[in-house]
């Protein structure tokens, strides 16, 4: 199943009906092998799909199944006690990842879709390990959103980093940019309890999204609308600090004032709409008591256009200089050619991609999808949790609870299988002495100090038992 790339102090691989063996740098990874450390050892290995693993001390890992030159890849992995830093490999990547490459634990189970993570099952050591951390900053999530509800495919992007598949539960974060295919649509959730469906061959991007109940003036969301459509009705943002909640085009702003509505661009909002002012220097839109068809058949451009419908409360449609109210019931379309707004009082026929989809309002979000208090705790209970270092995973208890987790976030599961997420990644976890191994190297092993405390560089310092 793959090889041992380094060992320190004691690692042995224990198969059942045969004698345990004593592993060293280079050794092969078996079948059924239970790798166990020592208290002071520690070890990393490599998987045959290029998993890594770092095993902490006093852990017992098996290595149960890992189906890897099969068209049905699939990986079984256990953690008996103990604990582990991973860098998941290929198999991992595949697109039903979560079911196809999993950790089980006495507790719980992990199913991995690719990612970066630490998994631990604390009894008492983790609070004393905590106590010695007392004073480092915990780290806070850094997800502002999740995927609530998804039809067809959907992906999320980073600047400079590869397109991550969606699916329920996954996480989004600031600057994400989210696209969904043909025939597909997506509901995001976020933090403030705001909510947007992104269409079908949409795109859309987050540039800013900051909620912070105590600190309401901080609190701001910049949405931008990139291609085709979505939905959006606000949440807490848009009512404690209601300027600061804006979706944007290439042309067009809306400023919400606690609301629901539809926006839609014909194609790519950049190439179809306006880039020059209106010939007026006055700001004036056209009422028109006729359904869009008579709009379309008057404004030839129209196909290349923006439409906007308030469903829900009320915006302000900046274009341009210009700027106009929209009520709930009213539509306005913002014409490609003529740069100019209409507004269709006996409100018309949408376009049928947003009725497809559904209104965010309408879609149940699940409650475990952000805490609804703080973590006050700072001692660590028995059980076990995970740290996601980059990706997401799903957490499932024994009793069958289950949270999603992505970047930055952590769960713990009590000995009873109880799944949880935490609003802060605990201290032992963020500052894990315990190298992850994708950035570890024989070379850097002399820095590993196995207690936690600081340890001198200076290589006189060295002990080599042969």
């Amino acid at each position: 199943m793959g090889e041992v790339k380094y060992v320190r102090g004691m690692l042995l691989a224990s198969t059942l009906n045969k004698p345990s063996r004593v592993l060293a740098q280079s050794s092969d990874l078996f079948l059924g092998d239970t790798l166990i450390t020592g208290k002071k050892g520690f070890s990393v290995i490599q998987l045959n799909d290029r998993t890594t693993v770092s095993l902490r001390p006093n852990t017992q890992f098996k290595l149960e199944k890992l189906n890897f030159n099969l068209a049905n890849k699939n990986a079984l992995l256990t953690l008996i006690r103990g604990g582990f830093r991973m860098v998941t490999g290929l198999i991992s990547k595949n697109r039903n990842a979560s079911t196809s490459f999993r950790v089980k634990t006495p507790v719980a189970t992990i199913g991995i879709r690719g990612t970066k993570f630490d998994a631990r099952i604390c009894n008492n050591d983790c609070q004393s390990e905590n106590s010695n951390l007392s004073k480092k900053k915990q780290q806070s999530s850094s997800v502002i959103g999740r995927i609530a509800l998804l039809k067809g495919r959907a992906f999320a992007s980073q600047p400079n980093k590869k397109a991550r598949p969606l699916s329920v539960g996954s996480a989004i974060y600031v600057k994400d940019k989210i696209k969904s295919q043909q025939n597909s649509y997506s509901v995001i959730a976020f933090n403030d309890n705001s909510r947007i469906t992104l269409i079908a061959d949409s795109t859309m991007k987050i540039k800013h999204h900051k909620y912070a109940p105590k600190t309401s003036k901080q609190n701001n969301a910049l949405i931008e609308l990139i291609r085709g459509g979505l939905r959006v009705v606000t949440g807490a943002i848009g009512k404690l600090n209601r300027s600061e909640y804006l979706v944007t085009t290439h042309t067009a702003t809306f400023g919400i004032r606690g609301t629901g509505f539809d926006l839609f661009c014909d194609g790519d909002c950049k190439k179809t709409l306006p880039i020059k002012p209106p010939q007026s220097k006055e700001c004036k839109y056209f009422d028109t008591h006729g359904v869009l068809d008579i709009f379309r058949k008057n404004a030839p451009d129209a196909d290349k256009s923006l439409l906007v419908k308030v469903w829900d409360g009320s915006i302000d449609f900046k274009y341009l200089g210009c700027t106009f109210e929209l009520h709930q019931d009213e539509t306005a379309v913002l014409d490609g050619k003529s740069s100019t707004a209409f507004r269709v009082i006996n409100r018309p026929a949408i376009k049928e991609e947003l009725e497809k989809a559904p209104r965010p309002d309408k879609v149940k979000i699940p409650a475990t999808f952000f805490p609804e208090s703080p973590q006050t705790s700072t001692e660590p209970a028995p059980g076990l949790y995970v740290n996601v270092r980059d990706g997401d995973i799903q957490l499932t208890g024994q009793d069958n609870s289950s949270v999603d987790l992505g970047e930055s976030e952590s769960g713990y599961v009590t000995l009873q299988g109880a799944a949880s997420r935490l609003s802060l990644v605990p201290a032992f976890m963020t500052y894990d002495s315990i190298p992850v191994p994708s950035e570890f190297s024989s070379e850097s092993s002399s820095l590993i100090n196995l207690i936690g405390a600081s340890q001198a560089t200076d290589k006189t310092f060295q002990c080599y038992i042969r």
